[in-house]
């Protein structure tokens, strides 16, 4: 949207087929002076008369949409008993009428993943919403003639012949650290990332943008909470999972799931498999190397179910996968864990274009090893305090070396420096890739000087206040939503999905769920040594206790022998060319060292290499 300049057809749709993979199956565009919108889609709903963008009756209000709405049947029902005349049956039209009806507040209406834009051009305004948890992607930037120009895929943006492209610095320190770019921040400076939760209303020839939040956690500090007993928190908990599961399988094309052998995907898949009448079609990628295979548990579950199981298993020297993270992520982004989420896309997008996954339940349930860390070094620390032994942690945590390659038990010095943190500073420390001490001697002394301090760090302080809550285990949750969740987790599996025109839809994501999980005590969410205990208890009777109660494994990749073997190359060939080597912002003698320590077995290194050598493949000149 701009003033009332004309927009060029032939440039919009060259830039509208950036994001081909996000809808192979029909495009659409609307041009009016100062306004223009253009959509690609991936029928799902209403195949007929799904076309975007669509528009009420008198043509002043449309809108383009990418994700669904689950709960659109019932809102179409509602929206005719308020006078409004529907054309489709899409979930999209929705959104027009619910616009009409009311306003800004109809995203409060919507059940599901979403990320659209709504054009009324009576009121001559651009309205922009993404979903509550982040699932789907949306991003925006104005022009340097002051176009407000937004797509779901970066690659749209950076396309456009006015893009401004100059780097966020503050976004590669991010990226050092964590493995990924927070929201809302992007690699370019130009570029915001709609947060989850909000919206944006632009209006023709306004100011400053400013995006309005409409939906947040919450946790209940009642004690009312704590009188539920666990069987009622178990019979509501299961329950709801089913509704969610139930919503996310209305489709008029086929639809399947992910089956990785874990908890959370064995989860769905049982619940899936009692509410359907026919056998669900089910996908796995294994490795051939054992300590990252984890096809037979997935195999037990799919015996167990009677699905239809589709299974690939891959060589673990297979690390090419890993150079195409440039084309589907468009930004740097260093989860390696995508490139089998790359495959098993490919698996399933050969069978079917819709499938369900079990993301999500560990920022809900308290799954990760580090929430139970976490607790753990809470309790030490009170005690450290009380006690009066700081000084002779802090004494131990400098002295204490870093045991990378040592057995778990014996890596003790991220606990001893945590215990001298506070809360939040020592969760950040605890999943940070990059540290201060590795990123003191890795940046240069200019790049140093054009970040603002320590970014990430910062938005995870700002977020653990924003949680309200004084419960040490919610408000990490609540940081991991706003961060990990949102960067690394929906983006990983929107863009490995959408690389290949799949829909991923993640029923453990619902918002009606999330807001229940953040309700539930934490006594019931982890217990001892036990994460996502409630929903563990509340579901082993449809997944059997050998595969709920096993260790995790994550969805991981042997990278450490990758960069001792065949990516071994690669990584020396950092510290002699390219954007590490000739950025002028890191110190290629210390990038030297860091590859000698890894690949002489001193240190595992492996996570912070990988993000140096995606890094390094993201550029192609020095900024």
């Amino acid at each position: 949207m701009n003033g009332r300049r004309a927009f060029d057809l032939d440039l919009l749709k060259e830039l509208n087929n950036k994001q081909l993979a996000r809808g192979p199956d029909d495009e659409g565009y609307f041009l009016s002076p100062g306004v223009a919108i253009a959509h690609r889609r991936l029928s799902i709903i209403d195949l007929s008369h799904g076309h975007q963008p669509i528009f009420n009756e008198n043509q002043r209000v449309g809108v383009v949409f990418n994700g669904e709405i689950y709960n659109y049947q019932e809102l179409i029902r509602e929206l005719k008993q308020l006078g409004h005349t529907f054309r489709t049956q899409s979930d999209t039209e929705v959104i027009v009428h619910a616009w009409e009806q009311w306003g800004a507040d109809c995203v409060l209406r919507f059940r599901g993943m979403f990320a659209f834009a709504v054009v009324d051009l009576d009121q001559d305004v651009l309205f922009i919403a993404r979903d509550r948890m982040g699932v789907k992607p949306l991003l925006y930037t104005v022009l340097k003639d002051g176009t407000f120009f937004f797509a779901s895929d970066l690659r749209v943006l950076k396309a456009h012949p006015r893009f401004d492209s100059k780097i966020d610095h503050d976004a590669i320190d991010d990226f050092i650290t964590l493995g990924y770019i927070l929201d809302p921040g992007s690699i370019y400076k130009s570029v915001r990332k709609l947060e989850c939760g909000h919206s944006l209303l632009v209006r023709r020839g306004a100011g400053e943008l400013c995006s309005q939040r409409y939906w947040d956690i919450e946790f209940p500090n009642s004690s009312d909470q704590e009188k539920v007993s666990e069987a009622e928190w178990m019979e509501r908990l299961v329950s709801l999972v089913d509704e969610s599961v139930r919503l996310r399988m209305v489709s008029d094309v086929p639809i399947g799931a992910f089956l990785s052998g874990g908890v959370d995907s064995s989860i769905v898949v049982a619940s899936m498999a009692r509410q359907l009448s026919g056998p669900v079609s089910t996908f796995s990628i294994g490795f051939d190397h054992a300590e990252f295979d984890e096809t037979d548990y997935a195999k037990q579950l799919s015996d167990l179910y009677k699905t239809n199981h589709y299974q690939r298993i891959t060589s673990s020297d297979d690390f090419r996968s890993i150079y195409r993270f440039q084309d589907v992520f468009a930004e740097p982004f260093a989860d390696t864990s995508a490139i089998p989420m790359l495959s098993v896309s490919e698996l399933a997008s050969e069978n079917l274009k819709v499938v369900l996954s079990g993301d999500g339940a560990d920022e809900l349930f308290g799954g990760y090893r580090r929430h139970r860390m976490h607790l753990f070094e809470c309790g030490l620390r009170n005690t450290v305090a009380k006690t009066g032994m700081s000084f002779m942690t802090n004494a131990l945590a400098k002295l204490y070396p870093r045991l990378g390659w040592a057995p778990q038990f014996l890596r003790a010095k991220t606990t001893l420096e945590s215990i001298g943190m506070s809360p939040c500073d020592a969760y950040h420390h605890a999943v940070s890739i990059g540290r201060p001490a590795i990123r003191k001697n890795l940046y240069s002394k200019r790049f140093k000087e054009t970040i603002d301090g320590n970014h990430s760090l910062k938005v995870f302080r700002d977020n653990y206040l924003k949680s309200g809550t004084t419960d040490a285990l919610k408000a990490i949750q609540y940081v991991d939503m706003k961060t990990y969740l949102v960067g690394d987790i929906n983006t990983k599996v929107d863009r490995t999905s959408m690389a290949y025109s799949l829909e991923s839809r993640e029923p453990l994501m619902d918002h009606k769920l999330a807001e229940f999980a953040s309700s539930i005590p934490s006594k019931f969410l982890i217990r001892g040594n036990e994460g996502k205990y409630i929903l563990k208890k509340s579901m082993v009777e449809r997944v059997p206790s050998r595969l709920m109660y096993r260790p995790k494994m994550g969805f991981s990749v042997p990278l450490a022998k990758w960069f001792r073997g065949p990516l071994a190359g690669a990584l020396e060939g950092l510290t002699d060319s390219g954007f590490v080597a000739d950025s002028g912002l890191f110190s290629v003698d210390f990038v030297r060292k860091l590859v000698s320590e890894h690949q002489g077995g001193l240190v595992n290194h492996e996570r912070l290499l990988a993000s140096l050598l995606i890094l390094d493949s993201f550029f192609g000149d020095p900024v």
